[in-house]
């Protein structure tokens, strides 16, 4: 009964690591250009899910096939250490000082509420903050030439950026960029520099009534990314000498884990920065 009892443990874990092998052949193979339209809509359906499938698969492998005589009730516990471990990966020292981010928001007069606002914005030149630490680029799409390509995605000044913008969207609706300060309805500043292991990262948001609201986050310095990501661009196709590189690291990246910690980054508050006047 012993024998039987383990050779089907041996059956299960060899079932168990075929399923890991096939995902993971599935999640490379519907990436990579040759596998044509057919891949990009398999892609489209799987890609988002089978980096945290692949994931929980390893943990479960680990937890409850090579743990020995342990009660179901630790390897659960083992489960769920090994696939936040797998999942955070090389992010796992960043993520506990990112709790601790810094945010300070300065309202010395409140913005007004204009209606379909122009926003001027201007960045530093300086900015070292290109790639977000978790992440760092995804797959874009163009439906003209039905080809996907390697995109950059969030860096920190962007997400501020992001959070500003749909924060001034909610409150007035359609927003226009504009290139001229003077023609603008609202006017958002970054400045940002790295000092003592910190990254300070400074916005102010101005509107042509007086409102002013300073904005300041620090971060670890260790969340800064700077990698180039040669090859990544519009024009080229998802092969080539980076694909290995770019598609293991969005494999390693792209899982629930690293969505919550995201999470973790305080969010605005709304009603501090405006008041209600419409113009």
């Amino acid at each position: 009964m012993g024998e039987k009892m383990l050779e089907e443990e041996k059956f299960k874990r060899k079932r168990l690591i075929i399923l890991i092998l096939i995902q993971i052949g599935i999640y490379f193979g519907s990436l990579h250009s040759w596998s044509g339209i057919f891949g990009g809509i398999i892609f489209l359906l799987l890609g988002s899910i089978l980096p945290t499938l692949i994931n929980l698969s390893i943990s479960y492998l680990i937890a409850f096939y090579c743990t020995g005589g342990i009660r179901d009730s630790i390897k659960c516990l083992i489960f769920v250490l090994i696939s936040f471990t797998l999942g955070v990966n090389t992010k796992l020292v960043d993520i506990f000082p990112l709790k601790d981010a810094n945010e300070n928001i300065e309202v010395l007069k409140p913005l007004r509420v204009i209606n379909n606002p122009k926003i001027y914005i201007k960045k530093p030149d300086n900015l070292d903050l290109k790639v977000s630490p978790f992440i760092p680029f995804s797959v874009g799409s163009d439906e003209a030439c039905m080809c996907m390509y390697f995109k950059s995605t969030k860096s920190l000044l962007r997400q501020s950026l992001f959070t500003l913008i749909n924060m001034i969207e909610k409150n007035a609706g359609g927003i226009i960029e504009t290139y001229s300060s003077r023609r603008a309805d609202y006017q958002i500043i970054y400045e940002a520099k790295t000092e003592k292991g910190e990254i300070h990262l400074k916005s102010t948001i101005l509107d042509q009534y007086g409102g002013h609201v300073v904005i300041k986050n620090i971060y670890p310095a260790s969340l800064s990314f700077t990698d180039e990501f040669n090859g990544m661009n519009r024009n080229g196709n998802l092969s080539g000498l980076y694909f290995w590189k770019y598609a293991s690291m969005l494999l390693m990246n792209d899982n629930i884990w690293q969505r919550i910690t995201m999470d973790n980054l305080k969010p605005l508050d709304i009603f501090s920065i405006f008041n209600m006047t419409t113009s």
